[in-house]
């Protein structure tokens, strides 16, 4: 005879949408590859903004959300990871707005 096992009604949705959000790193990284792509493109302003973007919203995400779903966010303190994240995110966006085009 085989052993009965519990029933799993309902945890593969919750399972998924809970994988989803533990790993924000992911959405963080393919957005940075967009603007990256965008630069190589030769549309260096978009691209740099969107990698501005995606380091703000890294910060963002690493400042609101807790350490267990922040995943691979954790780096240090998350005062350290904000205000690191925050910091390149905007000097990418000043200088992606105040450098001269040719």
């Amino acid at each position: 005879m085989t052993a009965a096992r519990p029933p799993t009604v309902g945890l593969g949705r919750r399972s998924r949408r809970a994988g989803l959000l533990r790993e924000p790193l992911l959405f963080i990284v393919v957005t940075m590859a967009g603007g990256l792509a965008a630069a190589f493109a030769h549309h260096w302003r978009i691209g740099m903004s969107i990698v501005a973007a995606a380091m703000l919203l890294a910060a963002a995400s690493r400042l609101l959300l807790p350490a267990r779903t922040a995943g691979l966010l954790v780096v240090r303190a998350r005062a350290l990871d904000v205000a690191v994240l925050g910091v390149l995110g905007a000097a990418v966006g000043i200088l992606a707005l105040v450098v001269p085009v040719r």
